[in-house]
C-alpha cells in the first residue's frame, strides 16, 4: 500500500476542511517479509512508488521506502538479495483518516518521516500518505506566491564526480541526511542523483554503476527568484520530486524537494495565514492592514484596481511598471500601460480577466512608464479593500518566457544550418494549402530540387566548403520567392517550394528563373553548381503521398533531361 504518482491534478476541499482520508492513496502495494530487497525495488521501481508496506495475512510489520534503500545493508550486490524484514522500518507509524491536511504537515515534521499509514476508526489500514501528498494539496497557492525559492535554501547541494562509484554517492546521501546530490557533466551542466535513482539500481543489482550512469540528466533548474508556488508547479509537470536551484550566473546553488516546500507550509503559520484571509474577505480592516503588509513584502507584482483606477501597488508592481515609487501609478488604469494598438478590445479583455476570476489568466503586451515594453501575465480575484469591493491583480513578467517560447517555435520550424523552413514546418503548410486549395478551388504548385555537382564539393573541399554552398544556395532562391511561398531544406542537398495561386505555366517561369540565378550564383573551384528542378499543379482530392511522389520522379526525370549538367527542369 503505497504512493503511485501520476499527473493527476491534486483534489480539492474548501482549504482546510481537507484530510489525510481524501489524499491518500488506497493503492495496496505489499510484499511479504521474505521477499528480497531487489524485488521489492522492483516493484517500488515498476510503480513508481515511494514506499512498500511489509505484511503477513492481515498484518502490517513494516513498512521499506526509498530513503531505506541508501543504507549500506541494500546498496551492494549480496545486500540486494536479503530478505525485506532484515531492513524494514517497523512499527509503521499511523494517522487517522479524519487527521487534517495542516495537522498532517506538523506530524510529517515532528516525526521527521515521508509516510505515514492511514488507519480507519477501528485501526485498519485503508491507505498510505506521503510527504508529497501534503505539499501538493496543502491549498495554500496565495502564501506559496511570496515565498521565493531563495527563502528555503540552505546548505550548498553535496555534489559528486560523474564517474565516482555509486556506493560514494549513496554514502555522501548517509553522511549528509540527504535524498539527492549532484553532478556536473560538463557545459555548466547538471546531472541529479536521487534516492529514487539508487531504488532503481537496488532493483537490478546495478549497485557497481557510476554515479552519471544512474544519475537522471539533465538536472531540472529553476532560479532562486522564482516563487516557491512556480517552482512546486514545475516538478509536479515534470513529474519529479527534485529540482535544482540556480543564480544569475547559472552556478547550482541548491537542490529543493517537497520537503523544503513542507518547511514553508509550517501549521501554526498557515493557520494564521488563512485566518488573515478569511478576514479580509469578510472586510474587516484588521485584516486589511494585514493583507497590506503581506503584500507590501510579496517579492510579486501585486495592484488593488477599482473603476479602471489604481488604488494601492506594492514596490514589486510599481517596478515591474517602470516607475521609482508606487505614487507615479496610483490612480492610472492598467489600460493606459496596454501597447494594443486596438485599445478598446485590449480594455475589454482586462474587462474579461476581472468578470471571469476562475478563468486562465490572460497576457498583454505593456508599455512601461520609461517606455521599454514587456509581455506580463495578470490574475485578478475579488477583494474588500476600504469596506468596498475591488480587484487584487497579481503581475508577472514574462518577456523572457515569451522569447524562449518564440525562439523555441522559430529552431522547431527551422532548418539550423541555411536558416530556411525545415521539412517538418513544410508538411504542416502543405497539409493547409492543399486543403484551402480545394476548399476555394485556386490553384498552388509544388517545385522540388536537388543539386548537380554538389557531392564533387563534398568530397573533394569538405563538409565545411559543402555547408556554405548550401547557404548561399538557400539565399540565392529565396532572393527570387514571394512574401507567400514556402521555402524549405527537405533533405540534404533537396529543397522545396510551395506556391500558392500558382498555376504550372507561373511554376516553370519561375523554375526558369531560379535555374538562371543558380548558373550565375553558384560557382566553385570545381566547376559550378546547378540544380535538377520538377514542377506540378495539385490536382483536386490528390494525396500527399501521391503527389510527392510524383515529384520525387520529376527530379530523376529533370536530371535525364539535363545536357550540360547543370540544371534541367521536368514538368510532371
Amino acid at each position: 500500500m503505497s504512493r503511485v504518482e501520476s499527473n493527476t491534478p491534486p483534489r480539492r476541499k474548501a482549504g482546510t476542511d481537507l484530510t489525510v482520508a481524501d489524499v491518500m492513496s488506497a493503492d495496496m502495494l505489499a510484499c511479504t517479509p521474505d521477499t528480497p530487497v531487489a524485488e521489492a525495488a522492483r516493484r517500488m521501481s515498476a510503480a513508481r512508488c515511494s514506499s512498500i508496506i511489509v505484511r503477513e495475512g492481515d498484518d502490517v510489520l513494516g513498512i521499506w521506502t526509498e530513503r531505506d534503500a541508501l543504507s549500506e545493508d541494500c546498496v551492494t550486490a549480496d545486500g540486494t538479495a536479503i530478505p525485506i524484514r532484515d531492513v524494514m522500518n517497523a512499527p509503521v507509524l499511523t494517522l487517522p483518516g479524519g487527521t487534517t491536511i495542516g495537522d498532517a504537515a506538523t506530524r510529517f515534521k515532528q516525526r521527521g518521516i515521508r509516510h505515514f499509514l492511514v488507519v480507519d476508526a477501528r485501526k485498519r489500514p485503508i491507505g498510505i500518505i506521503s510527504q508529497s501528498d501534503v505539499v501538493l494539496n496543502h491549498g495554500v497557492e496565495w502564501f506559496m506566491r511570496l515565498q521565493r525559492v531563495s527563502s528555503v535554501l540552505g546548505d550548498p547541494p553535496p555534489m559528486v564526480a560523474p564517474h565516482d562509484p555509486l556506493s560514494a554517492a549513496t554514502a555522501v546521501m548517509r553522511r549528509d541526511g540527504r535524498d539527492a546530490v549532484a553532478m556536473e557533466t560538463g557545459a555548466g551542466d547538471f546531472a541529479i542523483l536521487t534516492e529514487r535513482d539508487v531504488l532503481r539500481q537496488v532493483a537490478t543489482a546495478g549497485m557497481d554503476a557510476s554515479c552519471l550512469h544512474a544519475a537522471t540528466r539533465p538536472m531540472q533548474t529553476v532560479s532562486e527568484e522564482d516563487s516557491l508556488f512556480n517552482a512546486r508547479n514545475h516538478m509536479l509537470a515534470g513529474s519529479f520530486r527534485h529540482i535544482g536551484v540556480v543564480d544569475r550566473a547559472g552556478r547550482l546553488t541548491g537542490l529543493i524537494g517537497f520537503g523544503e516546500i513542507m518547511q514553508t507550509i509550517e501549521h501554526g503559520y498557515v493557520e494564521e495565514l488563512e485566518v488573515a484571509l478569511r478576514e479580509r474577505d469578510s472586510a474587516l480592516r484588521a485584516s486589511e492592514e494585514r493583507y497590506r503588509s503581506l503584500v507590501e513584502a510579496s517579492p510579486d507584482a501585486i495592484a488593488v484596481h477599482r473603476d479602471r483606477r489604481i488604488l494601492f501597488i506594492n514596490p514589486a508592481g510599481a517596478r515591474l511598471l517602470g516607475a521609482e515609487s508606487a505614487s507615479e501609478v496610483l490612480g492610472a488604469s492598467f489600460d493606459d500601460f496596454l501597447a494594443d494598438a486596438d485599445m478598446d478590445t485590449a480594455s475589454e479583455r482586462l474587462i474579461v480577466l476581472e468578470r471571469e476570476v476562475r478563468s486562465q489568466p490572460t497576457e498583454e503586451r505593456f508599455v512601461r512608464l520609461d517606455g521599454l515594453g514587456m509581455d506580463v501575465e495578470l490574475r485578478a480575484m475579488p477583494i474588500t479593500y476600504n469596506d468596498e469591493p475591488a480587484w487584487q491583480i497579481v503581475m508577472s513578467d514574462i518577456t523572457r518566457r515569451k522569447e524562449i517560447e518564440a525562439e523555441l517555435r522559430r529552431l522547431a520550424s527551422t532548418d539550423q544550418l541555411t536558416g530556411i523552413h525545415n521539412r517538418p514546418h513544410f508538411e504542416q503548410h502543405l497539409d493547409h494549402e492543399l486543403r484551402e486549395a480545394s476548399r476555394f478551388d485556386q490553384p498552388v504548385s509544388l517545385i522540388m530540387f536537388d543539386l548537380n555537382g554538389f557531392k564533387r564539393i563534398n568530397d573533394s573541399l569538405g563538409h565545411d566548403a559543402g555547408d556554405r554552398a548550401l547557404q548561399t544556395v538557400a539565399n540565392t532562391i529565396a532572393s527570387y520567392l514571394r512574401d507567400t511561398d514556402l521555402f524549405a531544406r527537405w533533405g540534404g542537398d533537396e529543397f522545396m517550394i510551395l506556391a500558392p495561386r500558382t498555376d504550372p505555366e507561373g511554376a516553370w517561369r519561375l523554375c526558369t528563373k531560379l535555374a538562371h540565378g543558380l548558373a550565375t550564383t553558384m560557382a566553385s573551384p570545381l566547376g559550378p553548381v546547378g540544380a535538377a528542378f520538377a514542377l506540378t499543379g495539385f490536382e483536386p482530392d490528390e494525396q500527399r503521398r501521391s503527389l510527392l511522389k510524383r515529384l520525387d520522379l520529376g527530379v530523376y526525370r529533370a536530371k535525364e533531361l539535363d545536357h550540360d549538367g547543370l540544371n534541367g527542369i521536368a514538368r510532371v
